[in-house]
């Protein structure tokens, strides 16, 4: 029986705006320590893990201030300075320019193109995404020429959640990157294969895949209310996972059954707050303030041996879990593909279902009645049945200043990330982020403009993007260093210079004595 006090307490902080983008105090963190930070810029930056020498010298520059806060605060805008200025940095995202520009050039810097270059590359470096509209860093930069401020910018992206948080192995981090490393090694360690967590994602197939990191977002995309202020999502409140389950051994199945779900244990606040749900209180709120998870609906009741069951709210995919109500929980195993006699009064199922019958795959294609934003727009064509992974990820986009999108390219900490995770049923983009309504067929379908933090697998084998030059195998062949004299030679004689191949072509000329000159084939055709 939940009192009147409480009751109204919950509806005072449902009714109140929640600012989403509020963030509670940031707890320790692994990229604290001087090695793990000077590690990861050799890895962020250099993409090569670092040299025993490098490591030392860099993780020195941090140790020197023997714990003082303000001096290691201020060398670690130091390393990462020196990272951002180096050469080899600067040659490699000259190498990823369209036009093979050194825009990051020491010579070049306190200009108005080198500030855009340089929060361009943090944006992409710690926080995996490029640089948005709703940038204000460029602008402060500008502001500050001839004496830019760079350590301020760099203070302010190591210091973001949205980097801390890739590294953070503890609930309550607010950031889903951190969130699926937890429960992805709790896995792992659960089921024999902590010892290379980079080859466990690797072989898992694309139907788990698909399934851990819809249903991870999917508990990231709401706020808990009896949480606040902290803002907390479900999946922060998740403490372990039990198994993750694709398509049933041996078939290419699109059912649900046993399949394509997660099994999970919450912790007492999110299994409390599942609980009211199931009694219709509104105990999560999404980004626009509505109610998330309510009761099920299912005709079927909850799934055996469970006792209660919730669903989202809004759906299609929509939602659905199944956990303990009664004391049962506390003495009853479960026995269910993957769960092999747990007992656990907080562990939870939950899947997500396609249409009416139940189906449940990432992988297998549906109709898209009741997705309004498969429908075309102005970024996006339309489509009326695609794969599970396309029709999710149109209802779950990025929301600037809420919630990030499923990141289907999400591997553990440290490992190689792929295009869509190295499967075929990720939507394909035009360069410019123009949705086209299908499945990416080739790497030509997957976006190229630098951004990327990612290989393709699509064409066979890996390749990297390079802007201007689209996925490839191997480096693209550096531009050619020109002669400047040929250069000027060839613009006095009023002729054209491709710098791209170094060579002078010579234009047309009328020399005033014809009456019908033939400018495609530089020929006179009547004096």
């Amino acid at each position: 029986m939940i009192s009147k006090l409480y009751k109204h307490a919950l509806h005072t902080v449902l009714f109140a705006i929640v600012p989403l983008s509020a963030v509670p105090a940031l707890a320790a963190n692994p990229v604290d320590d001087a090695g793990f930070f000077v590690r990861q810029h050799y890895l962020d930056f250099l993409e090569h893990p670092a040299d025993s020498s490098g490591e030392a010298f860099w993780t020195g520059q941090i140790t020197q201030c023997n714990g003082e806060a303000s001096c290691v605060a201020q060398k670690r805008v130091d390393v990462a300075r020196a990272f951002f200025f180096s050469d080899e940095f600067i040659n490699l995202e000259q190498s990823r320019d369209p036009n093979g520009v050194r825009r990051l050039d020491a010579s070049v810097r306190n200009t108005a193109d080198y500030n855009q270059a340089f929060v361009d590359a943090a944006y992409r470096r710690y926080w995996r995404m490029k640089l948005p509209a709703w940038d204000t860093y460029v602008n402060v930069l500008n502001a500050g020429i001839p004496n830019a401020d760079y350590d301020s910018v760099i203070r302010s992206f190591i210091n973001d959640e949205r980097y801390r948080g890739r590294f953070t192995n503890t609930p309550y981090s607010r950031s889903l990157d951190a969130n699926r490393n937890r429960l992805f090694a709790d896995w792992a360690a659960r089921n024999g294969q902590s010892g290379n967590l980079c080859q466990a994602w690797q072989s898992m197939t694309c139907s788990a895949k698909g399934s851990f990191l819809t249903l991870t977002h999917r508990l990231q995309v709401s706020v808990l209310t009896a949480d606040y202020p902290n803002y907390t999502t479900p999946l922060d409140h998740v403490n372990g996972c039990y198994a993750i389950l694709g398509d049933q051994p041996g078939s290419n199945g699109c059912g649900g059954m046993d399949f394509h779900r997660i099994f999970v244990s919450m912790d007492d606040t999110l299994h409390t707050a599942m609980l009211y749900a199931h009694y219709g209180y509104t105990m999560t709120i999404d980004q626009n303030s509505n109610n998330y998870w309510k009761p099920s609906g299912d005709w079927g009741g909850p799934h055996s041996p469970f006792d209660m069951s919730d669903e989202t709210a809004y759906g299609h995919p929509r939602g659905q879990n199944q956990f303990w109500g009664s004391s049962n929980g506390y003495w009853t195993p479960v026995y269910r593909t993957g769960v092999n006699g747990v007992v656990d009064y907080n562990i939870m199922e939950i899947d997500q279902d396609y249409d009416w019958n139940h189906p449940s795959s990432t992988e297998c294609s549906y109709d898209t009645g009741g997705c309004d934003t498969c429908h075309s727009a102005g970024d996006r064509a339309g489509f009326s049945s695609g794969s599970g992974r396309m029709i999710y990820a149109r209802q779950h986009p990025y929301l600037a200043g809420s919630f990030a999108g499923p990141d289907y390219e999400w591997a553990p900490a440290g490992c190689e990330r792929q295009w869509c995770g190295g499967c075929g049923t990720c939507e394909a983009k035009t360069s410019w982020g123009y949705l086209l309504g299908r499945p990416a067929h080739t790497c030509a379908d997957v976006p190229c403009d630098g951004s990327q933090d990612y290989v393709c697998t699509l064409d066979g084998g890996k390749k990297q993007c390079y802007p201007g030059h689209g996925w490839l195998s191997a480096p693209p062949p550096p531009p050619p260093v020109c002669d400047p004299n040929d250069e000027n030679a060839c613009y006095a004689s009023g002729d054209s210079w491709d710098p791209s191949t170094c060579s002078c072509t010579a234009q047309c000329h009328n020399d005033g004595y014809c009456a019908e000159f033939d400018y495609v084939n530089c020929v006179c055709l009547r004096n």
